[in-house]
């Protein structure tokens, strides 16, 4: 815990070759738009009800993308 991880979202996007100005656009941009998400949800109550499920969604597809880069030694 004491030691920075290159496991993190940035740090794979740099390695893929995105240019370091454009990984901070991108992650501004998820940012706003996760942002609106949430107050969409806030402002339709049948959404609110089920934002449990799309919060899981989300988290698969992320999940689901992100597991190509980890690797396990």
């Amino acid at each position: 815990p004491f030691e920075p991880g290159t496991d993190h979202l940035h740090h794979l996007l740099a390695r893929h070759g995105v240019a370091k100005g454009n990984v901070v656009l991108l992650l501004y941009v998820v940012g706003l738009l996760l942002g609106g998400i949430g107050l969409v949800i806030y402002a339709i109550p049948t959404l609110e009800r089920n934002s449990v499920y799309i919060f899981l969604g989300g988290f698969l597809i992320y999940s689901l993308i992100m597991r190509k880069d980890i690797k396990i030694d």
